[in-house]
Parts: C-alpha cells; structure tokens; sequence
C-alpha cells in the first residue's frame, strides 16, 4: 500500500514540477507583465498539513480494504484527479467502480486526454448505474438524453447493483440517497470527499446525510484533500508573476499578502477600479 502511496505522490510531485518548470521557462504570467493580478485565500490561514491526493488514495484503499460490504465514495465527479483515485481503489480492492449514469459522458470525454489516465465508460471496470426516475421505473424512455448509455453490457439498475452490492464501489452522493432504497442497504461504509461545511446551511445539509447515513446501518469515513493552494504556494506564485497591482480575492484575510508583494488593493463589493 505505501509503495502505491509514494509512486503516486512521485508522479503528482513530477506533474507539479514540470508545470512549474514550464511555467518559469516561458514566464508566460511574468513575461506579460500583468497590470493586475487577481489572487485568491482560501487557505491562506490555515496551518500547513499532511494532504494530497497520494494520501487520499492511501487512506481511501486502508478503508475500502476493512469494509465487506457496501461501500459509497461523495466526490465532485469533475474533480478527474479523485475520479481517478476512486476507480483505482476500485480496482485494487477488486470491485467495480459504479458511476451514475448521467457521469458517463464525463467519462468519454475525460477519456480522450491520455495525460489525465480516465477510463471510459465502456472500460470492463466502470458499471452504469440506471436509477428510478420519473415513471419510478427503469423504463428507457426516462433517460432522455442519455440513450446510448441505457442498454450497454456494463449497465446494471440499482436492484442488480444491490444484490451483490459487496462487489462494487459506487461514486454516488447526498442526492443518492433515495436509490439506496432500491438497493437494500443495510450496513456499509460512506466516505465523503469533499471538504466540511463552511456555512450555516450546509451544516444543516450534513446533519440530513448524517441521518441517511445512520439510516442504512453505514460508517460514515471523511477523506479528503484540498484544491485550493496553500498559503506558501499562493505566495509563491504571487512573487513569481509580479503583476503591478495585487487584488485579494475570496478570503477572509487578504491582508496576510502585506509584505509578500508591495502594491496591494483591497477590492471592495460594488466598487469599479480603473486600471
């Protein structure tokens, strides 16, 4: 398992050098010499921490692993990077990788960038998974939009899926709740992939999946890893590209930038700034 962890960290810390390497032999933000440089901080104030997808891989297949019985990965499915980290865990805990079936055409187009290594839909370890929808049927008149997708070999219902619902591992979220139904989950693991509530509504939001949760007999696992850059990189890249103005935006604390670039201006909400 670690040894998978550090290949995969190898390669991402490769990816990441060869962007910053390019980025700097072309200068191409620094060579056009910006007038204005918009950057963000998100996590410009949070301490420095052991994350990155390596990891998210490394603990979502301990995870996988131990479980015997069902188990659901909630991720942004246009994240590629935790795509790709799910199926191979799929694949290394000898389960299908389940995706619904509205995701497919992420797939195939996904699919057509070798770089980003995705399989595609028809790939022997990807299931299509046909939910109820408006007839409360798996009738194919209610996948509009969606029709070559509906008959293939590697498309199950949500009934075929949950009788043998150890075998798989399925990319399904909070609003797949209700489909669980059909399949007959009574224990299971959730992991949920993304990051934590920020705001009051999605607290509320939490609580609800707390209770499907609780509902079907799961453990509920949080394994995650931010997109957003770290406080050194954001410096980092402010420096590096050098723009004539810096504007702070989404953050809670733009002024941590004092000091990294001279000219700093703190935009505010509905005011026009002339460049």
């Amino acid at each position: 398992m670690s040894s998978v962890c550090e290949d995969l960290e190898a390669i991402q810390q490769q990816m990441l050098a060869n962007v910053i390497a390019k980025m700097r032999k072309e200068a191409k933000g620094k060579k056009e010499k910006p007038i204005a440089l918009l950057a963000e901080g998100t996590r410009i104030n949070d301490a420095p921490k052991d994350e990155s997808e390596a990891k998210v891989f490394d603990d979502g297949l301990e995870v996988v692993s131990r479980s015997k019985s069902f188990v659901c990965a909630d991720f942004n499915f246009r994240d590629v990077d935790r795509v790709r980290t799910f199926y191979n865990i799929a694949k290394r805990t000898n389960r299908k990788f389940v995706i619904n079936l509205k995701n497919a055409p992420f797939l195939k187009y996904f699919h057509q960038f070798p770089e980003l290594d995705i399989p595609n839909y028809d790939d022997p370890d990807v299931i299509l998974c046909k939910t109820k929808l408006y007839t409360g049927t798996f009738a194919d008149s209610d996948y509009r939009g969606f029709a070559q997708y509906v008959n293939l070999p590697n498309t199950k219902t949500t009934v075929e899926i949950g009788q043998e619902q150890e075998k798989y591992l399925c990319a399904m979220g909070f609003y797949n709740f209700p489909q669980f139904i059909d399949m007959k989950i009574k224990s299971g693991t959730y992991i949920h992939s993304a990051s934590e509530p920020w705001s009051e509504e999605q607290t509320y939001s939490v609580e609800r999946r707390d209770n499907w949760v609780d509902h079907f007999g799961m453990t509920n696992e949080q394994i995650h890893c931010s997109g957003h850059a770290s406080r050194a990189d954001l410096f980092e890249i402010v420096k590096e590209i050098d723009g004539k103005m810096l504007y702070p935006i989404h953050s809670g604390s733009p002024e941590e930038y004092n000091g990294v670039v001279n000219n700093i201006t703190y935009a505010e909400y509905g005011k026009k700034y002339e460049l």
